[in-house]
């Protein structure tokens, strides 16, 4: 799985190399290249969702600077995932034509742009306008993966590398935490995101430079020559021609086939409700009820990112070996949350730091169950059309992210408040009816739930 030097190498001696090495060599380099593809790739789900929770963070200081109320703040968070949302379905359609090199070059060039404008904001104008083309540029990255790994990958592959993406990207939000809140203290809130900036401009160049959307650019063979599972790169290309058609069988595929819109809902409203708290109000109500810093606040966070990585991988492995279905893990994922949203509310400011870590902890395992759905969709539909349906199956995940951020921002904005030196701090009994609405949303969720047909044992009856 190692990186050789001649993977390095520009691409015209890599060229070279190859025509003059015999077929195992070539393969053997294939399979060894392919790891750098995937590296360069992946690394960009660090920067995405490194701005997923960046308002978290730094909440506190924006709201401060530039005299944010909880509504401002939730529209702040949230326009990334609006606009997130809204790419994903034309992110689809643009990787299918211009493909995963060059859709998430320019993606990581835009994300660049929109950072370096949040960097030198000087109020929430110019701060929404940052944020809204960091969501444009982030728009295409994930969907840019999973079909990279299509064209670089063993089919046998492709979930176990699901996994590593999710805990890539939850890496990423890691490092928008408690190593941001640190760095904040010591340098203030814009280095920290004019050095992301530059990481996402260099990022940019080496993909350009070194990513191809198939093995056969570089003069190795296709990954259908040396995996028997893997679809022929005739069939594969013959879908070209019938891109239009494609996509309006990818959208008329997601209207009519039931596994793949209830389970968009359940992940909106249960999984997208989870998300809002992660990655925006659960600072502030560590901060405002239970009087923790900013960096203890951060650290306290880890326990809803790691959970949720840790959770997907825990169900995805239960799933494949032991109980042979999907269902029950995303009745189980909402279930759980709202058991834990319960708690939640119901817990006062005298909480001790264990017991809060412990409770967000689970709400995160549990919560990790309901990224399931990404492999209901794929069983539920060809993969011709796979990229096009999980976008709008994605869209709908953010969509319930951006949606909770706001109306619990409202909600919040409605209840009493105090203000300190500028700042805005909210009472437990404000945080209690947000986070209400949280329990409301994985409840229909566990009630979409046991309506959710089962995508696996259809698939193996089919088959």
């Amino acid at each position: 799985m190692g990186i050789s030097v001649h993977s390095l190498r520009p691409l015209s001696a890599i060229l070279t190399t190859i025509q003059q090495s015999s077929s195992s060599e070539i393969r053997e380099r294939l399979l060894r290249y392919r790891w750098f593809v995937y590296g360069v790739q992946v690394t960009s789900m660090l920067v995405v969702n490194f701005q997923f929770v960046l308002p978290a963070t730094i909440g506190n200081q924006l709201a401060t600077e530039w005299n944010l109320d909880a509504t401002a703040l939730g529209l702040l968070g949230a326009v990334l995932f609006y606009i997130y949302a809204m790419m994903q379905v034309p992110s689809g359609f643009v990787l299918d034509v211009w493909g995963p090199r060059k859709s998430s070059t320019v993606g990581l060039l835009i994300m660049a742009v929109g950072q370096l404008v949040f960097s030198l904001a000087n109020g929430l104008e110019v701060a929404l306008i940052g944020r809204a083309l960091i969501g444009f540029g982030a728009g295409p990255t994930f969907i840019a993966i999973l079909k990279n790994q299509v064209k670089w990958f063993r089919v046998r592959e492709f979930a176990t590398l699901v996994g590593v993406v999710t805990i890539v990207a939850f890496s990423g939000s890691i490092l928008g935490t408690a190593p941001l809140a640190y760095m904040v203290t010591q340098l203030g809130w814009r280095v920290p995101v004019l050095i992301v900036a530059g990481f996402t401009l260099a990022l940019a160049v080496v993909n350009w430079m070194f990513v191809r959307d198939d093995p056969r650019d570089l003069g190795y063979p296709s990954i259908s020559q040396i995996d028997p599972d893997a679809p022929s790169a005739t069939m594969a290309d013959s879908a070209n021609p019938q891109r239009r058609e494609l996509l309006r069988e990818a959208i008329t595929t997601w209207r009519r086939t039931r596994p793949v819109w209830i389970v968009s809902l359940i992940v909106m409203l249960g999984y997208g409700s989870f998300q809002s708290f992660q990655l925006l109000w659960a600072g502030s109500y560590l901060i405002h009820v239970h009087q923790q810093s900013t960096v203890t606040a951060a650290t306290t966070l880890l326990s809803l990112l790691i959970g949720a990585g840790v959770g997907s991988i825990v169900a995805g492995y239960l799933s494949d070996n032991v109980f042979h279905a999907r269902r029950p893990f995303i009745i189980a994922g909402a279930l759980g949350t709202s058991f834990v949203w319960v708690v939640i509310v119901a817990m006062t400011s005298e909480v001790g730091a264990l017991r809060i870590n412990v409770v967000f902890a689970l709400l995160s395992f549990i919560a990790g169950f309901m990224l399931m759905g990404v492999t209901m969709v794929k069983e539920a539909v060809r993969p011709e059309i796979f990229g096009t349906v999980f976008g709008a199956f994605n869209t709908f995940a953010f969509l319930g992210n951006a949606l909770f951020q706001l109306l619990m921002g409202a909600l919040l904005n409605i209840s009493d408040v105090t203000v300190i030196d500028g700042s805005r701090i909210y009472g437990l009994s404000g945080y209690r009816l947000t986070f209400s609405a949280a329990l409301a949303g994985s409840l229909i969720a566990l009630v979409l739930a046991f309506v959710l047909p089962e995508t696996l044992r259809k698939k193996q009856t089919d088959e």
